[in-house]
């Protein structure tokens, strides 16, 4: 397996990044005109912020996820004077939607929460037998977590994979190496919280028999 480089520079949080202070009625999809677009830079939580209180109402989230896969969350009780999160990463927006009438201004974008963005699936040469060694070099204030599955998302995709966190690779704040499981069938990286400018940098590189 040729070494892999996954280059995570991240931008930074925008509270009304996907779509600006706005109203709209029951059912009726916010416009999406906030500076980030609906293409984020990597999956990431989205957030619902207002003044006033909404929340007798829900919000459905429609997009695709950090694989390109469509996902939908619906359900996400509205804000309080407060930002309200999803609890799916989204890469792209296709539609914001209140359950109810939006009268006062509400913004979506992005959050700074427990987790903050994420990579794609990074399939790996699983036939070979071996441990490939992973290497995150960071910069700035950042923390981490890189997850394997031993699900073969190539064959199953990746809706079917069960993610198990790498204990030395685990909530890491500095540059680390370490090894994935033996049979490992893919990896992705998380980025639990950070701070504006800090980005990192993963190697894939082949283990040996």
């Amino acid at each position: 397996m040729r070494p892999k480089l996954i280059d995570i520079d991240l931008d930074a949080m925008d509270r009304d990044g996907i779509a600006q202070a706005q109203n709209t009625t029951a059912s009726t999809a916010l416009t999406l005109n906030g500076a980030l677009g609906t293409t984020l830079d990597y999956a990431r939580i989205i957030g619902i912020y207002s003044a006033a209180n909404f929340s007798g109402g829900t919000f459905t989230i429609v997009g695709t996820d950090a694989n390109g896969n469509s996902i939908t969350e619906s359900g996400i009780t509205g804000p309080n004077n407060s930002t309200v999160v999803s609890t799916k990463l989204f890469k792209t927006i296709t539609s914001v939607t209140p359950s109810a009438t939006v009268a006062s201004d509400v913004e979506v974008g992005t959050v700074a929460t427990t987790l903050s963005a994420e990579s794609h699936t990074i399939p790996l040469d699983f036939y070979q037998g071996l441990a490939p060694t992973i290497a995150v070099d960071v910069t700035g204030t950042i923390n981490f977590t890189v997850y394997e599955t031993f699900v073969n998302v190539l064959a199953e995709g990746t809706s079917a994979a069960v993610w198990n966190s790498i204990s030395a690779l685990a909530s890491k704040t500095a540059d680390t190496t370490a090894q994935c499981t033996v049979h490992a069938t893919a990896l992705k990286i998380q980025v639990n919280s950070y701070s504006s400018g800090a980005e990192l940098q993963m190697r894939i590189i082949s283990g040996n028999r």
